[in-house]
């Protein structure tokens, strides 16, 4: 059989199990997949369908009954690797990446940081990151004249100083980068990676990397 009838195959298999998990909420009466009654418990009201359980509208049908399957125990999908279950199918893909393959974002990020790991989807973004490893402050507040590496700092700084915002009462703020956190744990663990000497270690090989973003990178290569 060829990759494409299979591929169809596999799209009316995932249609069929989230369109039973919908219908199936209706407890001892549940619908069947291959049954050509409507819902009768949709309501249309001019353009929209609502939902019985929580009235949500819709404007296609295909959405409410995908809407549906949030109110549903069910988990027909299994990851193939440890068996853990998901509603829909595109979570067990979302899983795989994340935990199996070590792969935390699929967004394009063209630009590289040539001196630590990370990656960004704009050219300004990456040039505001680089000043973290320079020192250079060139983000200035134009109240006090404070400054910071990098845009996000400067932004903190005004609202909590200039503007009144109120941050959590354990928050603080990196002097070298401005990056601030809601707890003191955070603060420290931030200072030893980014800043200090710190670096962390590949529990199966014992290599020693640049960072814990970098530390992802090289993980990949054991799996």
């Amino acid at each position: 059989r060829s990759l494409k009838s299979e591929d169809t195959a596999n799209n009316i298999d995932v249609m069929r199990k989230q369109t039973q998990v919908a219908r199936d909420l209706h407890g001892n009466n549940p619908f069947r997949v291959d049954q050509s009654k409507e819902f009768s418990d949709i309501k249309q009201t001019e353009e929209y369908f609502s939902c019985h359980l929580c009235g949500k509208t819709f404007r296609q049908k295909f959405k409410l009954l995908r809407h549906m399957i949030s109110h549903s125990s069910e988990k027909p999908f299994a990851c193939s690797i440890c068996k853990k279950l998901f509603k829909r199918k595109h979570e067990v893909t979302k899983h795989d990446r994340i935990v199996h393959q070590g792969r935390k974002y699929t967004v394009f990020k063209p630009y590289k940081c040539t001196l630590c790991p990370k990656a960004y989807t704009h050219l300004v973004a990456l040039e505001d990151h680089q000043y973290v490893h320079t020192g250079q402050k060139s983000h200035i507040c134009e109240i006090c004249s404070a400054s910071f590496t990098c845009k996000s700092g400067l932004v903190g700084h005004i609202k909590v100083l200039h503007q009144g915002f109120k941050k959590p009462k354990e928050s603080c703020q990196c002097e070298l980068c401005g990056k601030s956190f809601n707890s003191r744990q955070g603060y420290s663990i931030h200072m030893k990676y980014s800043h200090g000497d710190a670096k962390p270690k590949c529990h199966i090989c014992g290599k020693i990397v640049c960072s814990k973003e970098f530390l992802v990178v090289h993980m990949n290569m054991h799996t």
